[in-house]
């Protein structure tokens, strides 16, 4: 039961969010500039979360959503910067990122646990670093008092508590698998869980607030 008490809340702000998304797609192609980065991460988000479900009614293996779970945080770490790189006109360079999904791929063949564990701790902070640089951009260039009226910005601060908040406690999941599990830990381990559910969750929360209640699309 408390693996649908996860799945569940996920799915539907997921599934909110990326019906959001349409909305506010609609009026370019998504496919032809940046708003194609955060719209299939938010789908791809989806789909993990229904993957978590599948796992739940035990339709599909442990190893099935691990790798599904990897998936995601290659996402993360390709799509969440490019994002943010496209937004203030820059092309994204993919040589790093895709450098980090093949050689992360390459070590969960042996050490998936270990793999999906550190990842997280990478992407929170590499994308936390160009979260920053997004910000510092738009402090510069627009005027603070349009700010809270650019949808880019509060989909840029969800992101931005979701990964930079999520650092310590990556780092805490990691010290519980790597040091082994006593019944404290497994409480510690629950908490840490609730606490990425609500990261979450805010974060797409306010994605659907930039997708439907903001006035500029910049």
């Amino acid at each position: 039961m408390t693996s649908l008490v996860f799945v569940i809340p996920q799915l539907i702000v997921c599934s909110i969010n990326v019906l959001g998304g349409i909305r506010f797609f609609k009026e370019n192609d998504i496919f032809i500039n940046e708003k194609k980065f955060i719209y299939t991460f938010c789908v791809i988000d989806l789909t993990t979360s229904i993957f978590g479900l599948l796992l739940f009614l035990d339709v599909i293996s442990n190893k099935v959503i691990d790798y599904t779970y990897l998936t995601f945080l290659w996402s993360e770490i390709t799509l969440l910067p490019a994002y943010l790189v496209s937004t203030i006109g820059h092309k994204p360079s993919w040589t790093f990122p895709i450098s980090i999904v093949l050689l992360t791929f390459i070590i969960s063949l042996f050490y998936i646990d270990l793999t999906i564990s550190y990842l997280q701790i990478f992407s929170g902070i590499y994308v936390s670093y160009f979260c920053i640089q997004y910000l510092i951009w738009l402090f510069t260039n627009e005027n603070i008092y349009e700010i809270s009226h650019k949808k880019h910005f509060w989909i840029t601060m969800g992101i931005m508590v979701c990964y930079t908040a999520s650092i310590p406690s990556c780092i805490g999941y990691l010290l519980l698998t790597t040091l082994g599990e006593t019944e404290n830990d497994y409480h510690l381990a629950s908490s840490l869980n609730w606490f990425f559910l609500l990261l979450n969750i805010t974060m797409h929360l306010l994605f659907i607030k930039a997708f439907s209640w903001t006035r500029d699309q910049h």
